[in-house]
């Protein structure tokens, strides 16, 4: 009988060191799990602080973008009452005011601001600088 209880203890004892041996294994790969969270924490606000930074470059860009397409419609609406002024000045034609259009210096200016406007937007479509260049000097 004593043997028997010897047995049992020993076979229970072994269970006992299994248990034990993997609770520190589960130990140690929750040990590795919460150090691999805090690095992942870590990346997280770094990654937080660079997309804060890139809002705060966006909306600079957005205010300097707003302030261009002000300025470029305040040019523009000064070129259209020259030219409209221009007109007005000459009362020759169609005909001519087509070809006035080309030689007319406000005139070459508001095609220039239009070409710049096309080439922003098309640049903010996401377009190649070398694609404009190649669709403006298709022009």
């Amino acid at each position: 009988m004593e043997e028997i209880c010897k047995e049992r203890f020993k076979g229970i004892n072994e269970k006992i060191a299994e248990i034990q041996s993997t609770l520190k294994e589960n130990n140690q790969r929750m040990d590795k799990i919460e150090d691999k969270q805090t690095e992942i924490s870590k990346e997280n606000a770094k990654i937080d602080l660079i997309l804060e930074k890139f809002d705060e470059k966006i909306d600079k860009i957005e205010l300097t973008l707003d302030n261009i397409v002000i300025e470029l419609k305040e040019i523009g609406n000064r070129l259209v009452a020259n030219e409209v002024a221009d007109e007005y000045r000459d009362k020759e034609g169609l005909d001519s005011t087509i070809i006035k259009l080309f030689l007319n210096k406000n005139s070459r200016m508001l095609l220039l601001l239009i070409g710049i406007l096309g080439a922003g937007f098309l640049f903010m479509l996401g377009m190649n600088v070398g694609d404009i260049f190649k669709v403006l000097g298709g022009l």
